[in-house]
């Protein structure tokens, strides 16, 4: 298995309408705004077409509706390539948006605003760009997280996997399936020491950039498990101090946080299993305590000893969440600290 890289046209038509609207002023964790040319060139080129209809549209659908982080991206994916709507997935049209009205009526709106902005031209002249952030990113993973990733859910999990960058979010990563093909959507990394023309897609080291690609590609795997499986009567309010450590990671209570814990738990093991020289395990499990997910380590534990089973993550899940369970019941029998 390999992994493609892109700066996918309909993505990126996506996180441009955006930027006309104030969702990057509502959602500001998503976006560092720096003096950048390309977002520059963003905002000169497109600052005429603000009072468009798709625009104004959206702007009435981010306002009413659930429309942020993850669901804007995962709608675009489900665009042709000419930007017509394709039969539309349950998620995010249904569980997330509830099948309104106003999210087709936008769909075929965002046509005709490639079409009047000439956003193919646009798109075309930023190309060379494009591919150069593609090819240092390139450099930062190690494909090898695929054969890992099989190897640890102990599934056949060969597909098309893809990793779109989105060049207008600084501070935001999604995993999700669009039918067969698997995507990472990353979002951009800053070198802040370089002259602000030279800005790049980067991290530290091809651990960190592996460890967050096993992150996002482990999401379409768990979150369906978690729905499938997860008692939420189980589950006892967190600390209200917890609550504000997620929320200002965009992180809300119940199934969302389960899938984050669990997730957060893996990748430690993969980073443990792969670059064990340079990892420390009491750092690595109390930097995510100290964010908010208190049960690291005991899911850590549980997944160990997951590992050491002959059969696939699917079928040992409900024990992992009965590990969750209990964690949970013991932690709030020690700090009374509930909502």
């Amino acid at each position: 298995m390999r992994i493609e890289f892109t700066v996918d046209r309909r993505t990126e038509l996506m996180e441009i309408m955006l930027s006309l609207t104030d969702y990057f002023t509502r959602y500001s964790d998503l976006r560092v705004e720096i003096d950048f040319d390309y977002i520059n060139d963003v905002k000169e080129y497109f600052k005429q077409y603000k009072e468009h209809k798709a625009i104004k549209l959206l702007q009435e659908i981010i306002e009413k509706l659930s429309f942020h982080y993850d669901a804007p991206i995962a709608l675009a994916w489900q665009l042709d390539k000419d930007y017509t709507i394709k039969k539309l997935m349950k998620y995010p049209f249904e569980d997330r948006l509830y099948g309104d009205n106003r999210i087709i009526e936008f769909l075929h709106e965002m046509k005709h605003f490639a079409e009047d902005t000439d956003y193919e031209a646009f798109y075309n002249t930023h190309l060379p760009i494009y591919n150069s952030w593609i090819d240092t990113v390139k450099k930062y993973i190690d494909e090898s997280v695929l054969d890992y990733m099989c190897a640890f859910y102990k599934e056949d999990l060969n597909r098309k996997y893809i990793i779109n960058l989105m060049p207008l979010q600084t501070n935001a990563n999604y995993g999700v399936d669009v039918g067969d093909i698997r995507v990472c959507n990353l979002g951009i990394k800053y070198n802040s020491k370089k002259i602000k023309s030279k800005y790049y897609f980067i991290w530290e080291s091809v651990p960190d950039a592996s460890c967050l690609i096993q992150h996002e590609f482990s999401h379409p795997i768990i979150n369906p498990l978690t729905d499938k499986y997860l008692d939420l009567d189980k589950l006892t309010p967190l600390p209200k101090d917890d609550v504000v450590l997620l929320e200002e990671q965009a992180y809300s209570e119940g199934l969302c946080y389960v899938c984050e814990q669990i997730i957060r738990a893996s990748t430690i093991i993969y980073c443990m299993d792969n670059y064990k020289e340079s990892a420390d395990l009491n750092r690595l499990i109390e930097k995510e305590e100290k964010q908010g997910f208190i049960h690291t380590r005991q899911i850590y534990e549980a997944l160990v000893e997951y590992q050491k089973q002959d059969i696939p993550l699917r079928e040992y899940y409900p024990k992992l969440l009965e590990v969750f369970y209990r964690s949970i019941k013991k932690h709030y029998a020690e700090n009374d600290q509930s909502l």
